[in-house]
Order: C-alpha cells, then sequence, then structure tokens
C-alpha cells in the first residue's frame, strides 16, 4: 500500500474514533464501552497499516479528543488506558501468562487511577468519591478482563473472517 493511502486511512481511522469518543461523551453511561469501540479502530489500523500508524493515530485521536471533546474524562481514559493498551498488549503477552495478567493488572489499575487523578485535579471533575469509587474500580476491572478477552477474539476474528473480504480496500 502507497504511503498517501496509509495517510488518509490513518485520518479516517483518527476521525472515526474521535467522532465515537464523541458519543461517549454524550452518553456519560456507555463512557468505557464506547472508549474500548474506539480503540477496536486502532486495532484493525495496526493490522492492516502498520504498529507505526497505530502509534500515530493513537497520537492524534488522543490530542483531538482533549481538545475537542466536551468530557475531558473520557479523553483521559483514552488516552492513558483504551487507546494504549492495544499498542502495548504485545509486549505484555509475550511474557507469559502469569506476568502477564500481572503486569496487566499493575497497568490498568494504574491508568484508571492516573485518569481519575487527572480528571479530578486537573479537568476539576469531582463525581467520584467513597464507596462509588470503589464500586467503579471494581466494574472496571471486569471491563478490563472483557476488554483484554475482546480484543484477542476481535483479532482472531478479523484475521480469520474479514481481512479477505476487505484486503480489496487495503492494498
Amino acid at each position: 500500500m502507497k504511503r498517501t493511502k496509509k495517510i488518509t486511512y490513518s485520518a479516517l481511522f483518527c476521525a472515526l474514533s474521535v467522532a465515537i469518543l464523541s458519543l461517549a461523551s454524550l452518553f456519560e453511561i456507555a463512557d468505557l464501552a464506547l472508549s474500548m469501540f474506539a480503540s477496536a479502530i486502532l486495532l484493525l489500523a495496526m493490522i492492516e497499516l502498520s504498529e507505526r500508524f497505530g502509534w500515530m493515530i493513537y497520537a492524534a485521536t488522543s490530542l483531538l479528543s482533549l481538545l475537542l471533546l466536551p468530557s475531558k474524562f473520557i479523553a483521559a481514559i483514552y488516552l492513558v488506558f483504551t487507546g494504549l493498551y492495544p499498542l502495548i498488549k504485545r509486549f505484555f503477552d509475550k511474557l507469559g501468562r502469569v506476568l502477564s495478567c500481572l503486569l496487566k493488572v499493575l497497568y490498568f489499575n494504574g491508568s484508571l487511577t492516573a485518569a481519575l487523578l487527572l480528571a479530578r485535579f486537573v479537568f476539576g471533575i469531582t463525581d467520584y468519591a467513597g464507596w462509588l469509587l470503589v464500586a467503579y474500580y471494581l466494574v472496571a476491572n471486569v471491563c478490563f478482563w472483557l476488554f483484554d478477552l475482546l480484543i484477542k477474539r476481535l483479532t482472531v476474528l478479523y484475521m480469520v473472517r474479514f481481512r479477505h473480504r476487505l484486503k480489496r480496500f487495503f492494498k
């Protein structure tokens, strides 16, 4: 694929991700789920374009979401977790099952804490406190493991069932 076409697809993937994150800022009940969906687009870009273009799409989407979205919390979640996770998941999976799981849990809870601190102290959002914070962490950890499984399954599903159908678009 020519470099111009890769840049065009990168811009398209970035715009689609920002649009999905905009929906997440409108429907706050689905903020984590929609930001995970936006990162699935990043996964598609990494498979079809390259990991380098995946990093560029992540950077552009993160910057645009921080600048354009009304809800900075969704932008912070994408910046520190859901956008970054598909890019670094390969590194974690190469380390063995036990170490991989431990590092994934540490990374997720650290990034969630960073996003909450960023939301509270930089953007002034103080919605999470007390038992609500504990419940948020529990639900978010369950969503994380489902997200990890979803990334693995979506990658296999795309490679086996859909890549041959979309191959003509990514030539």
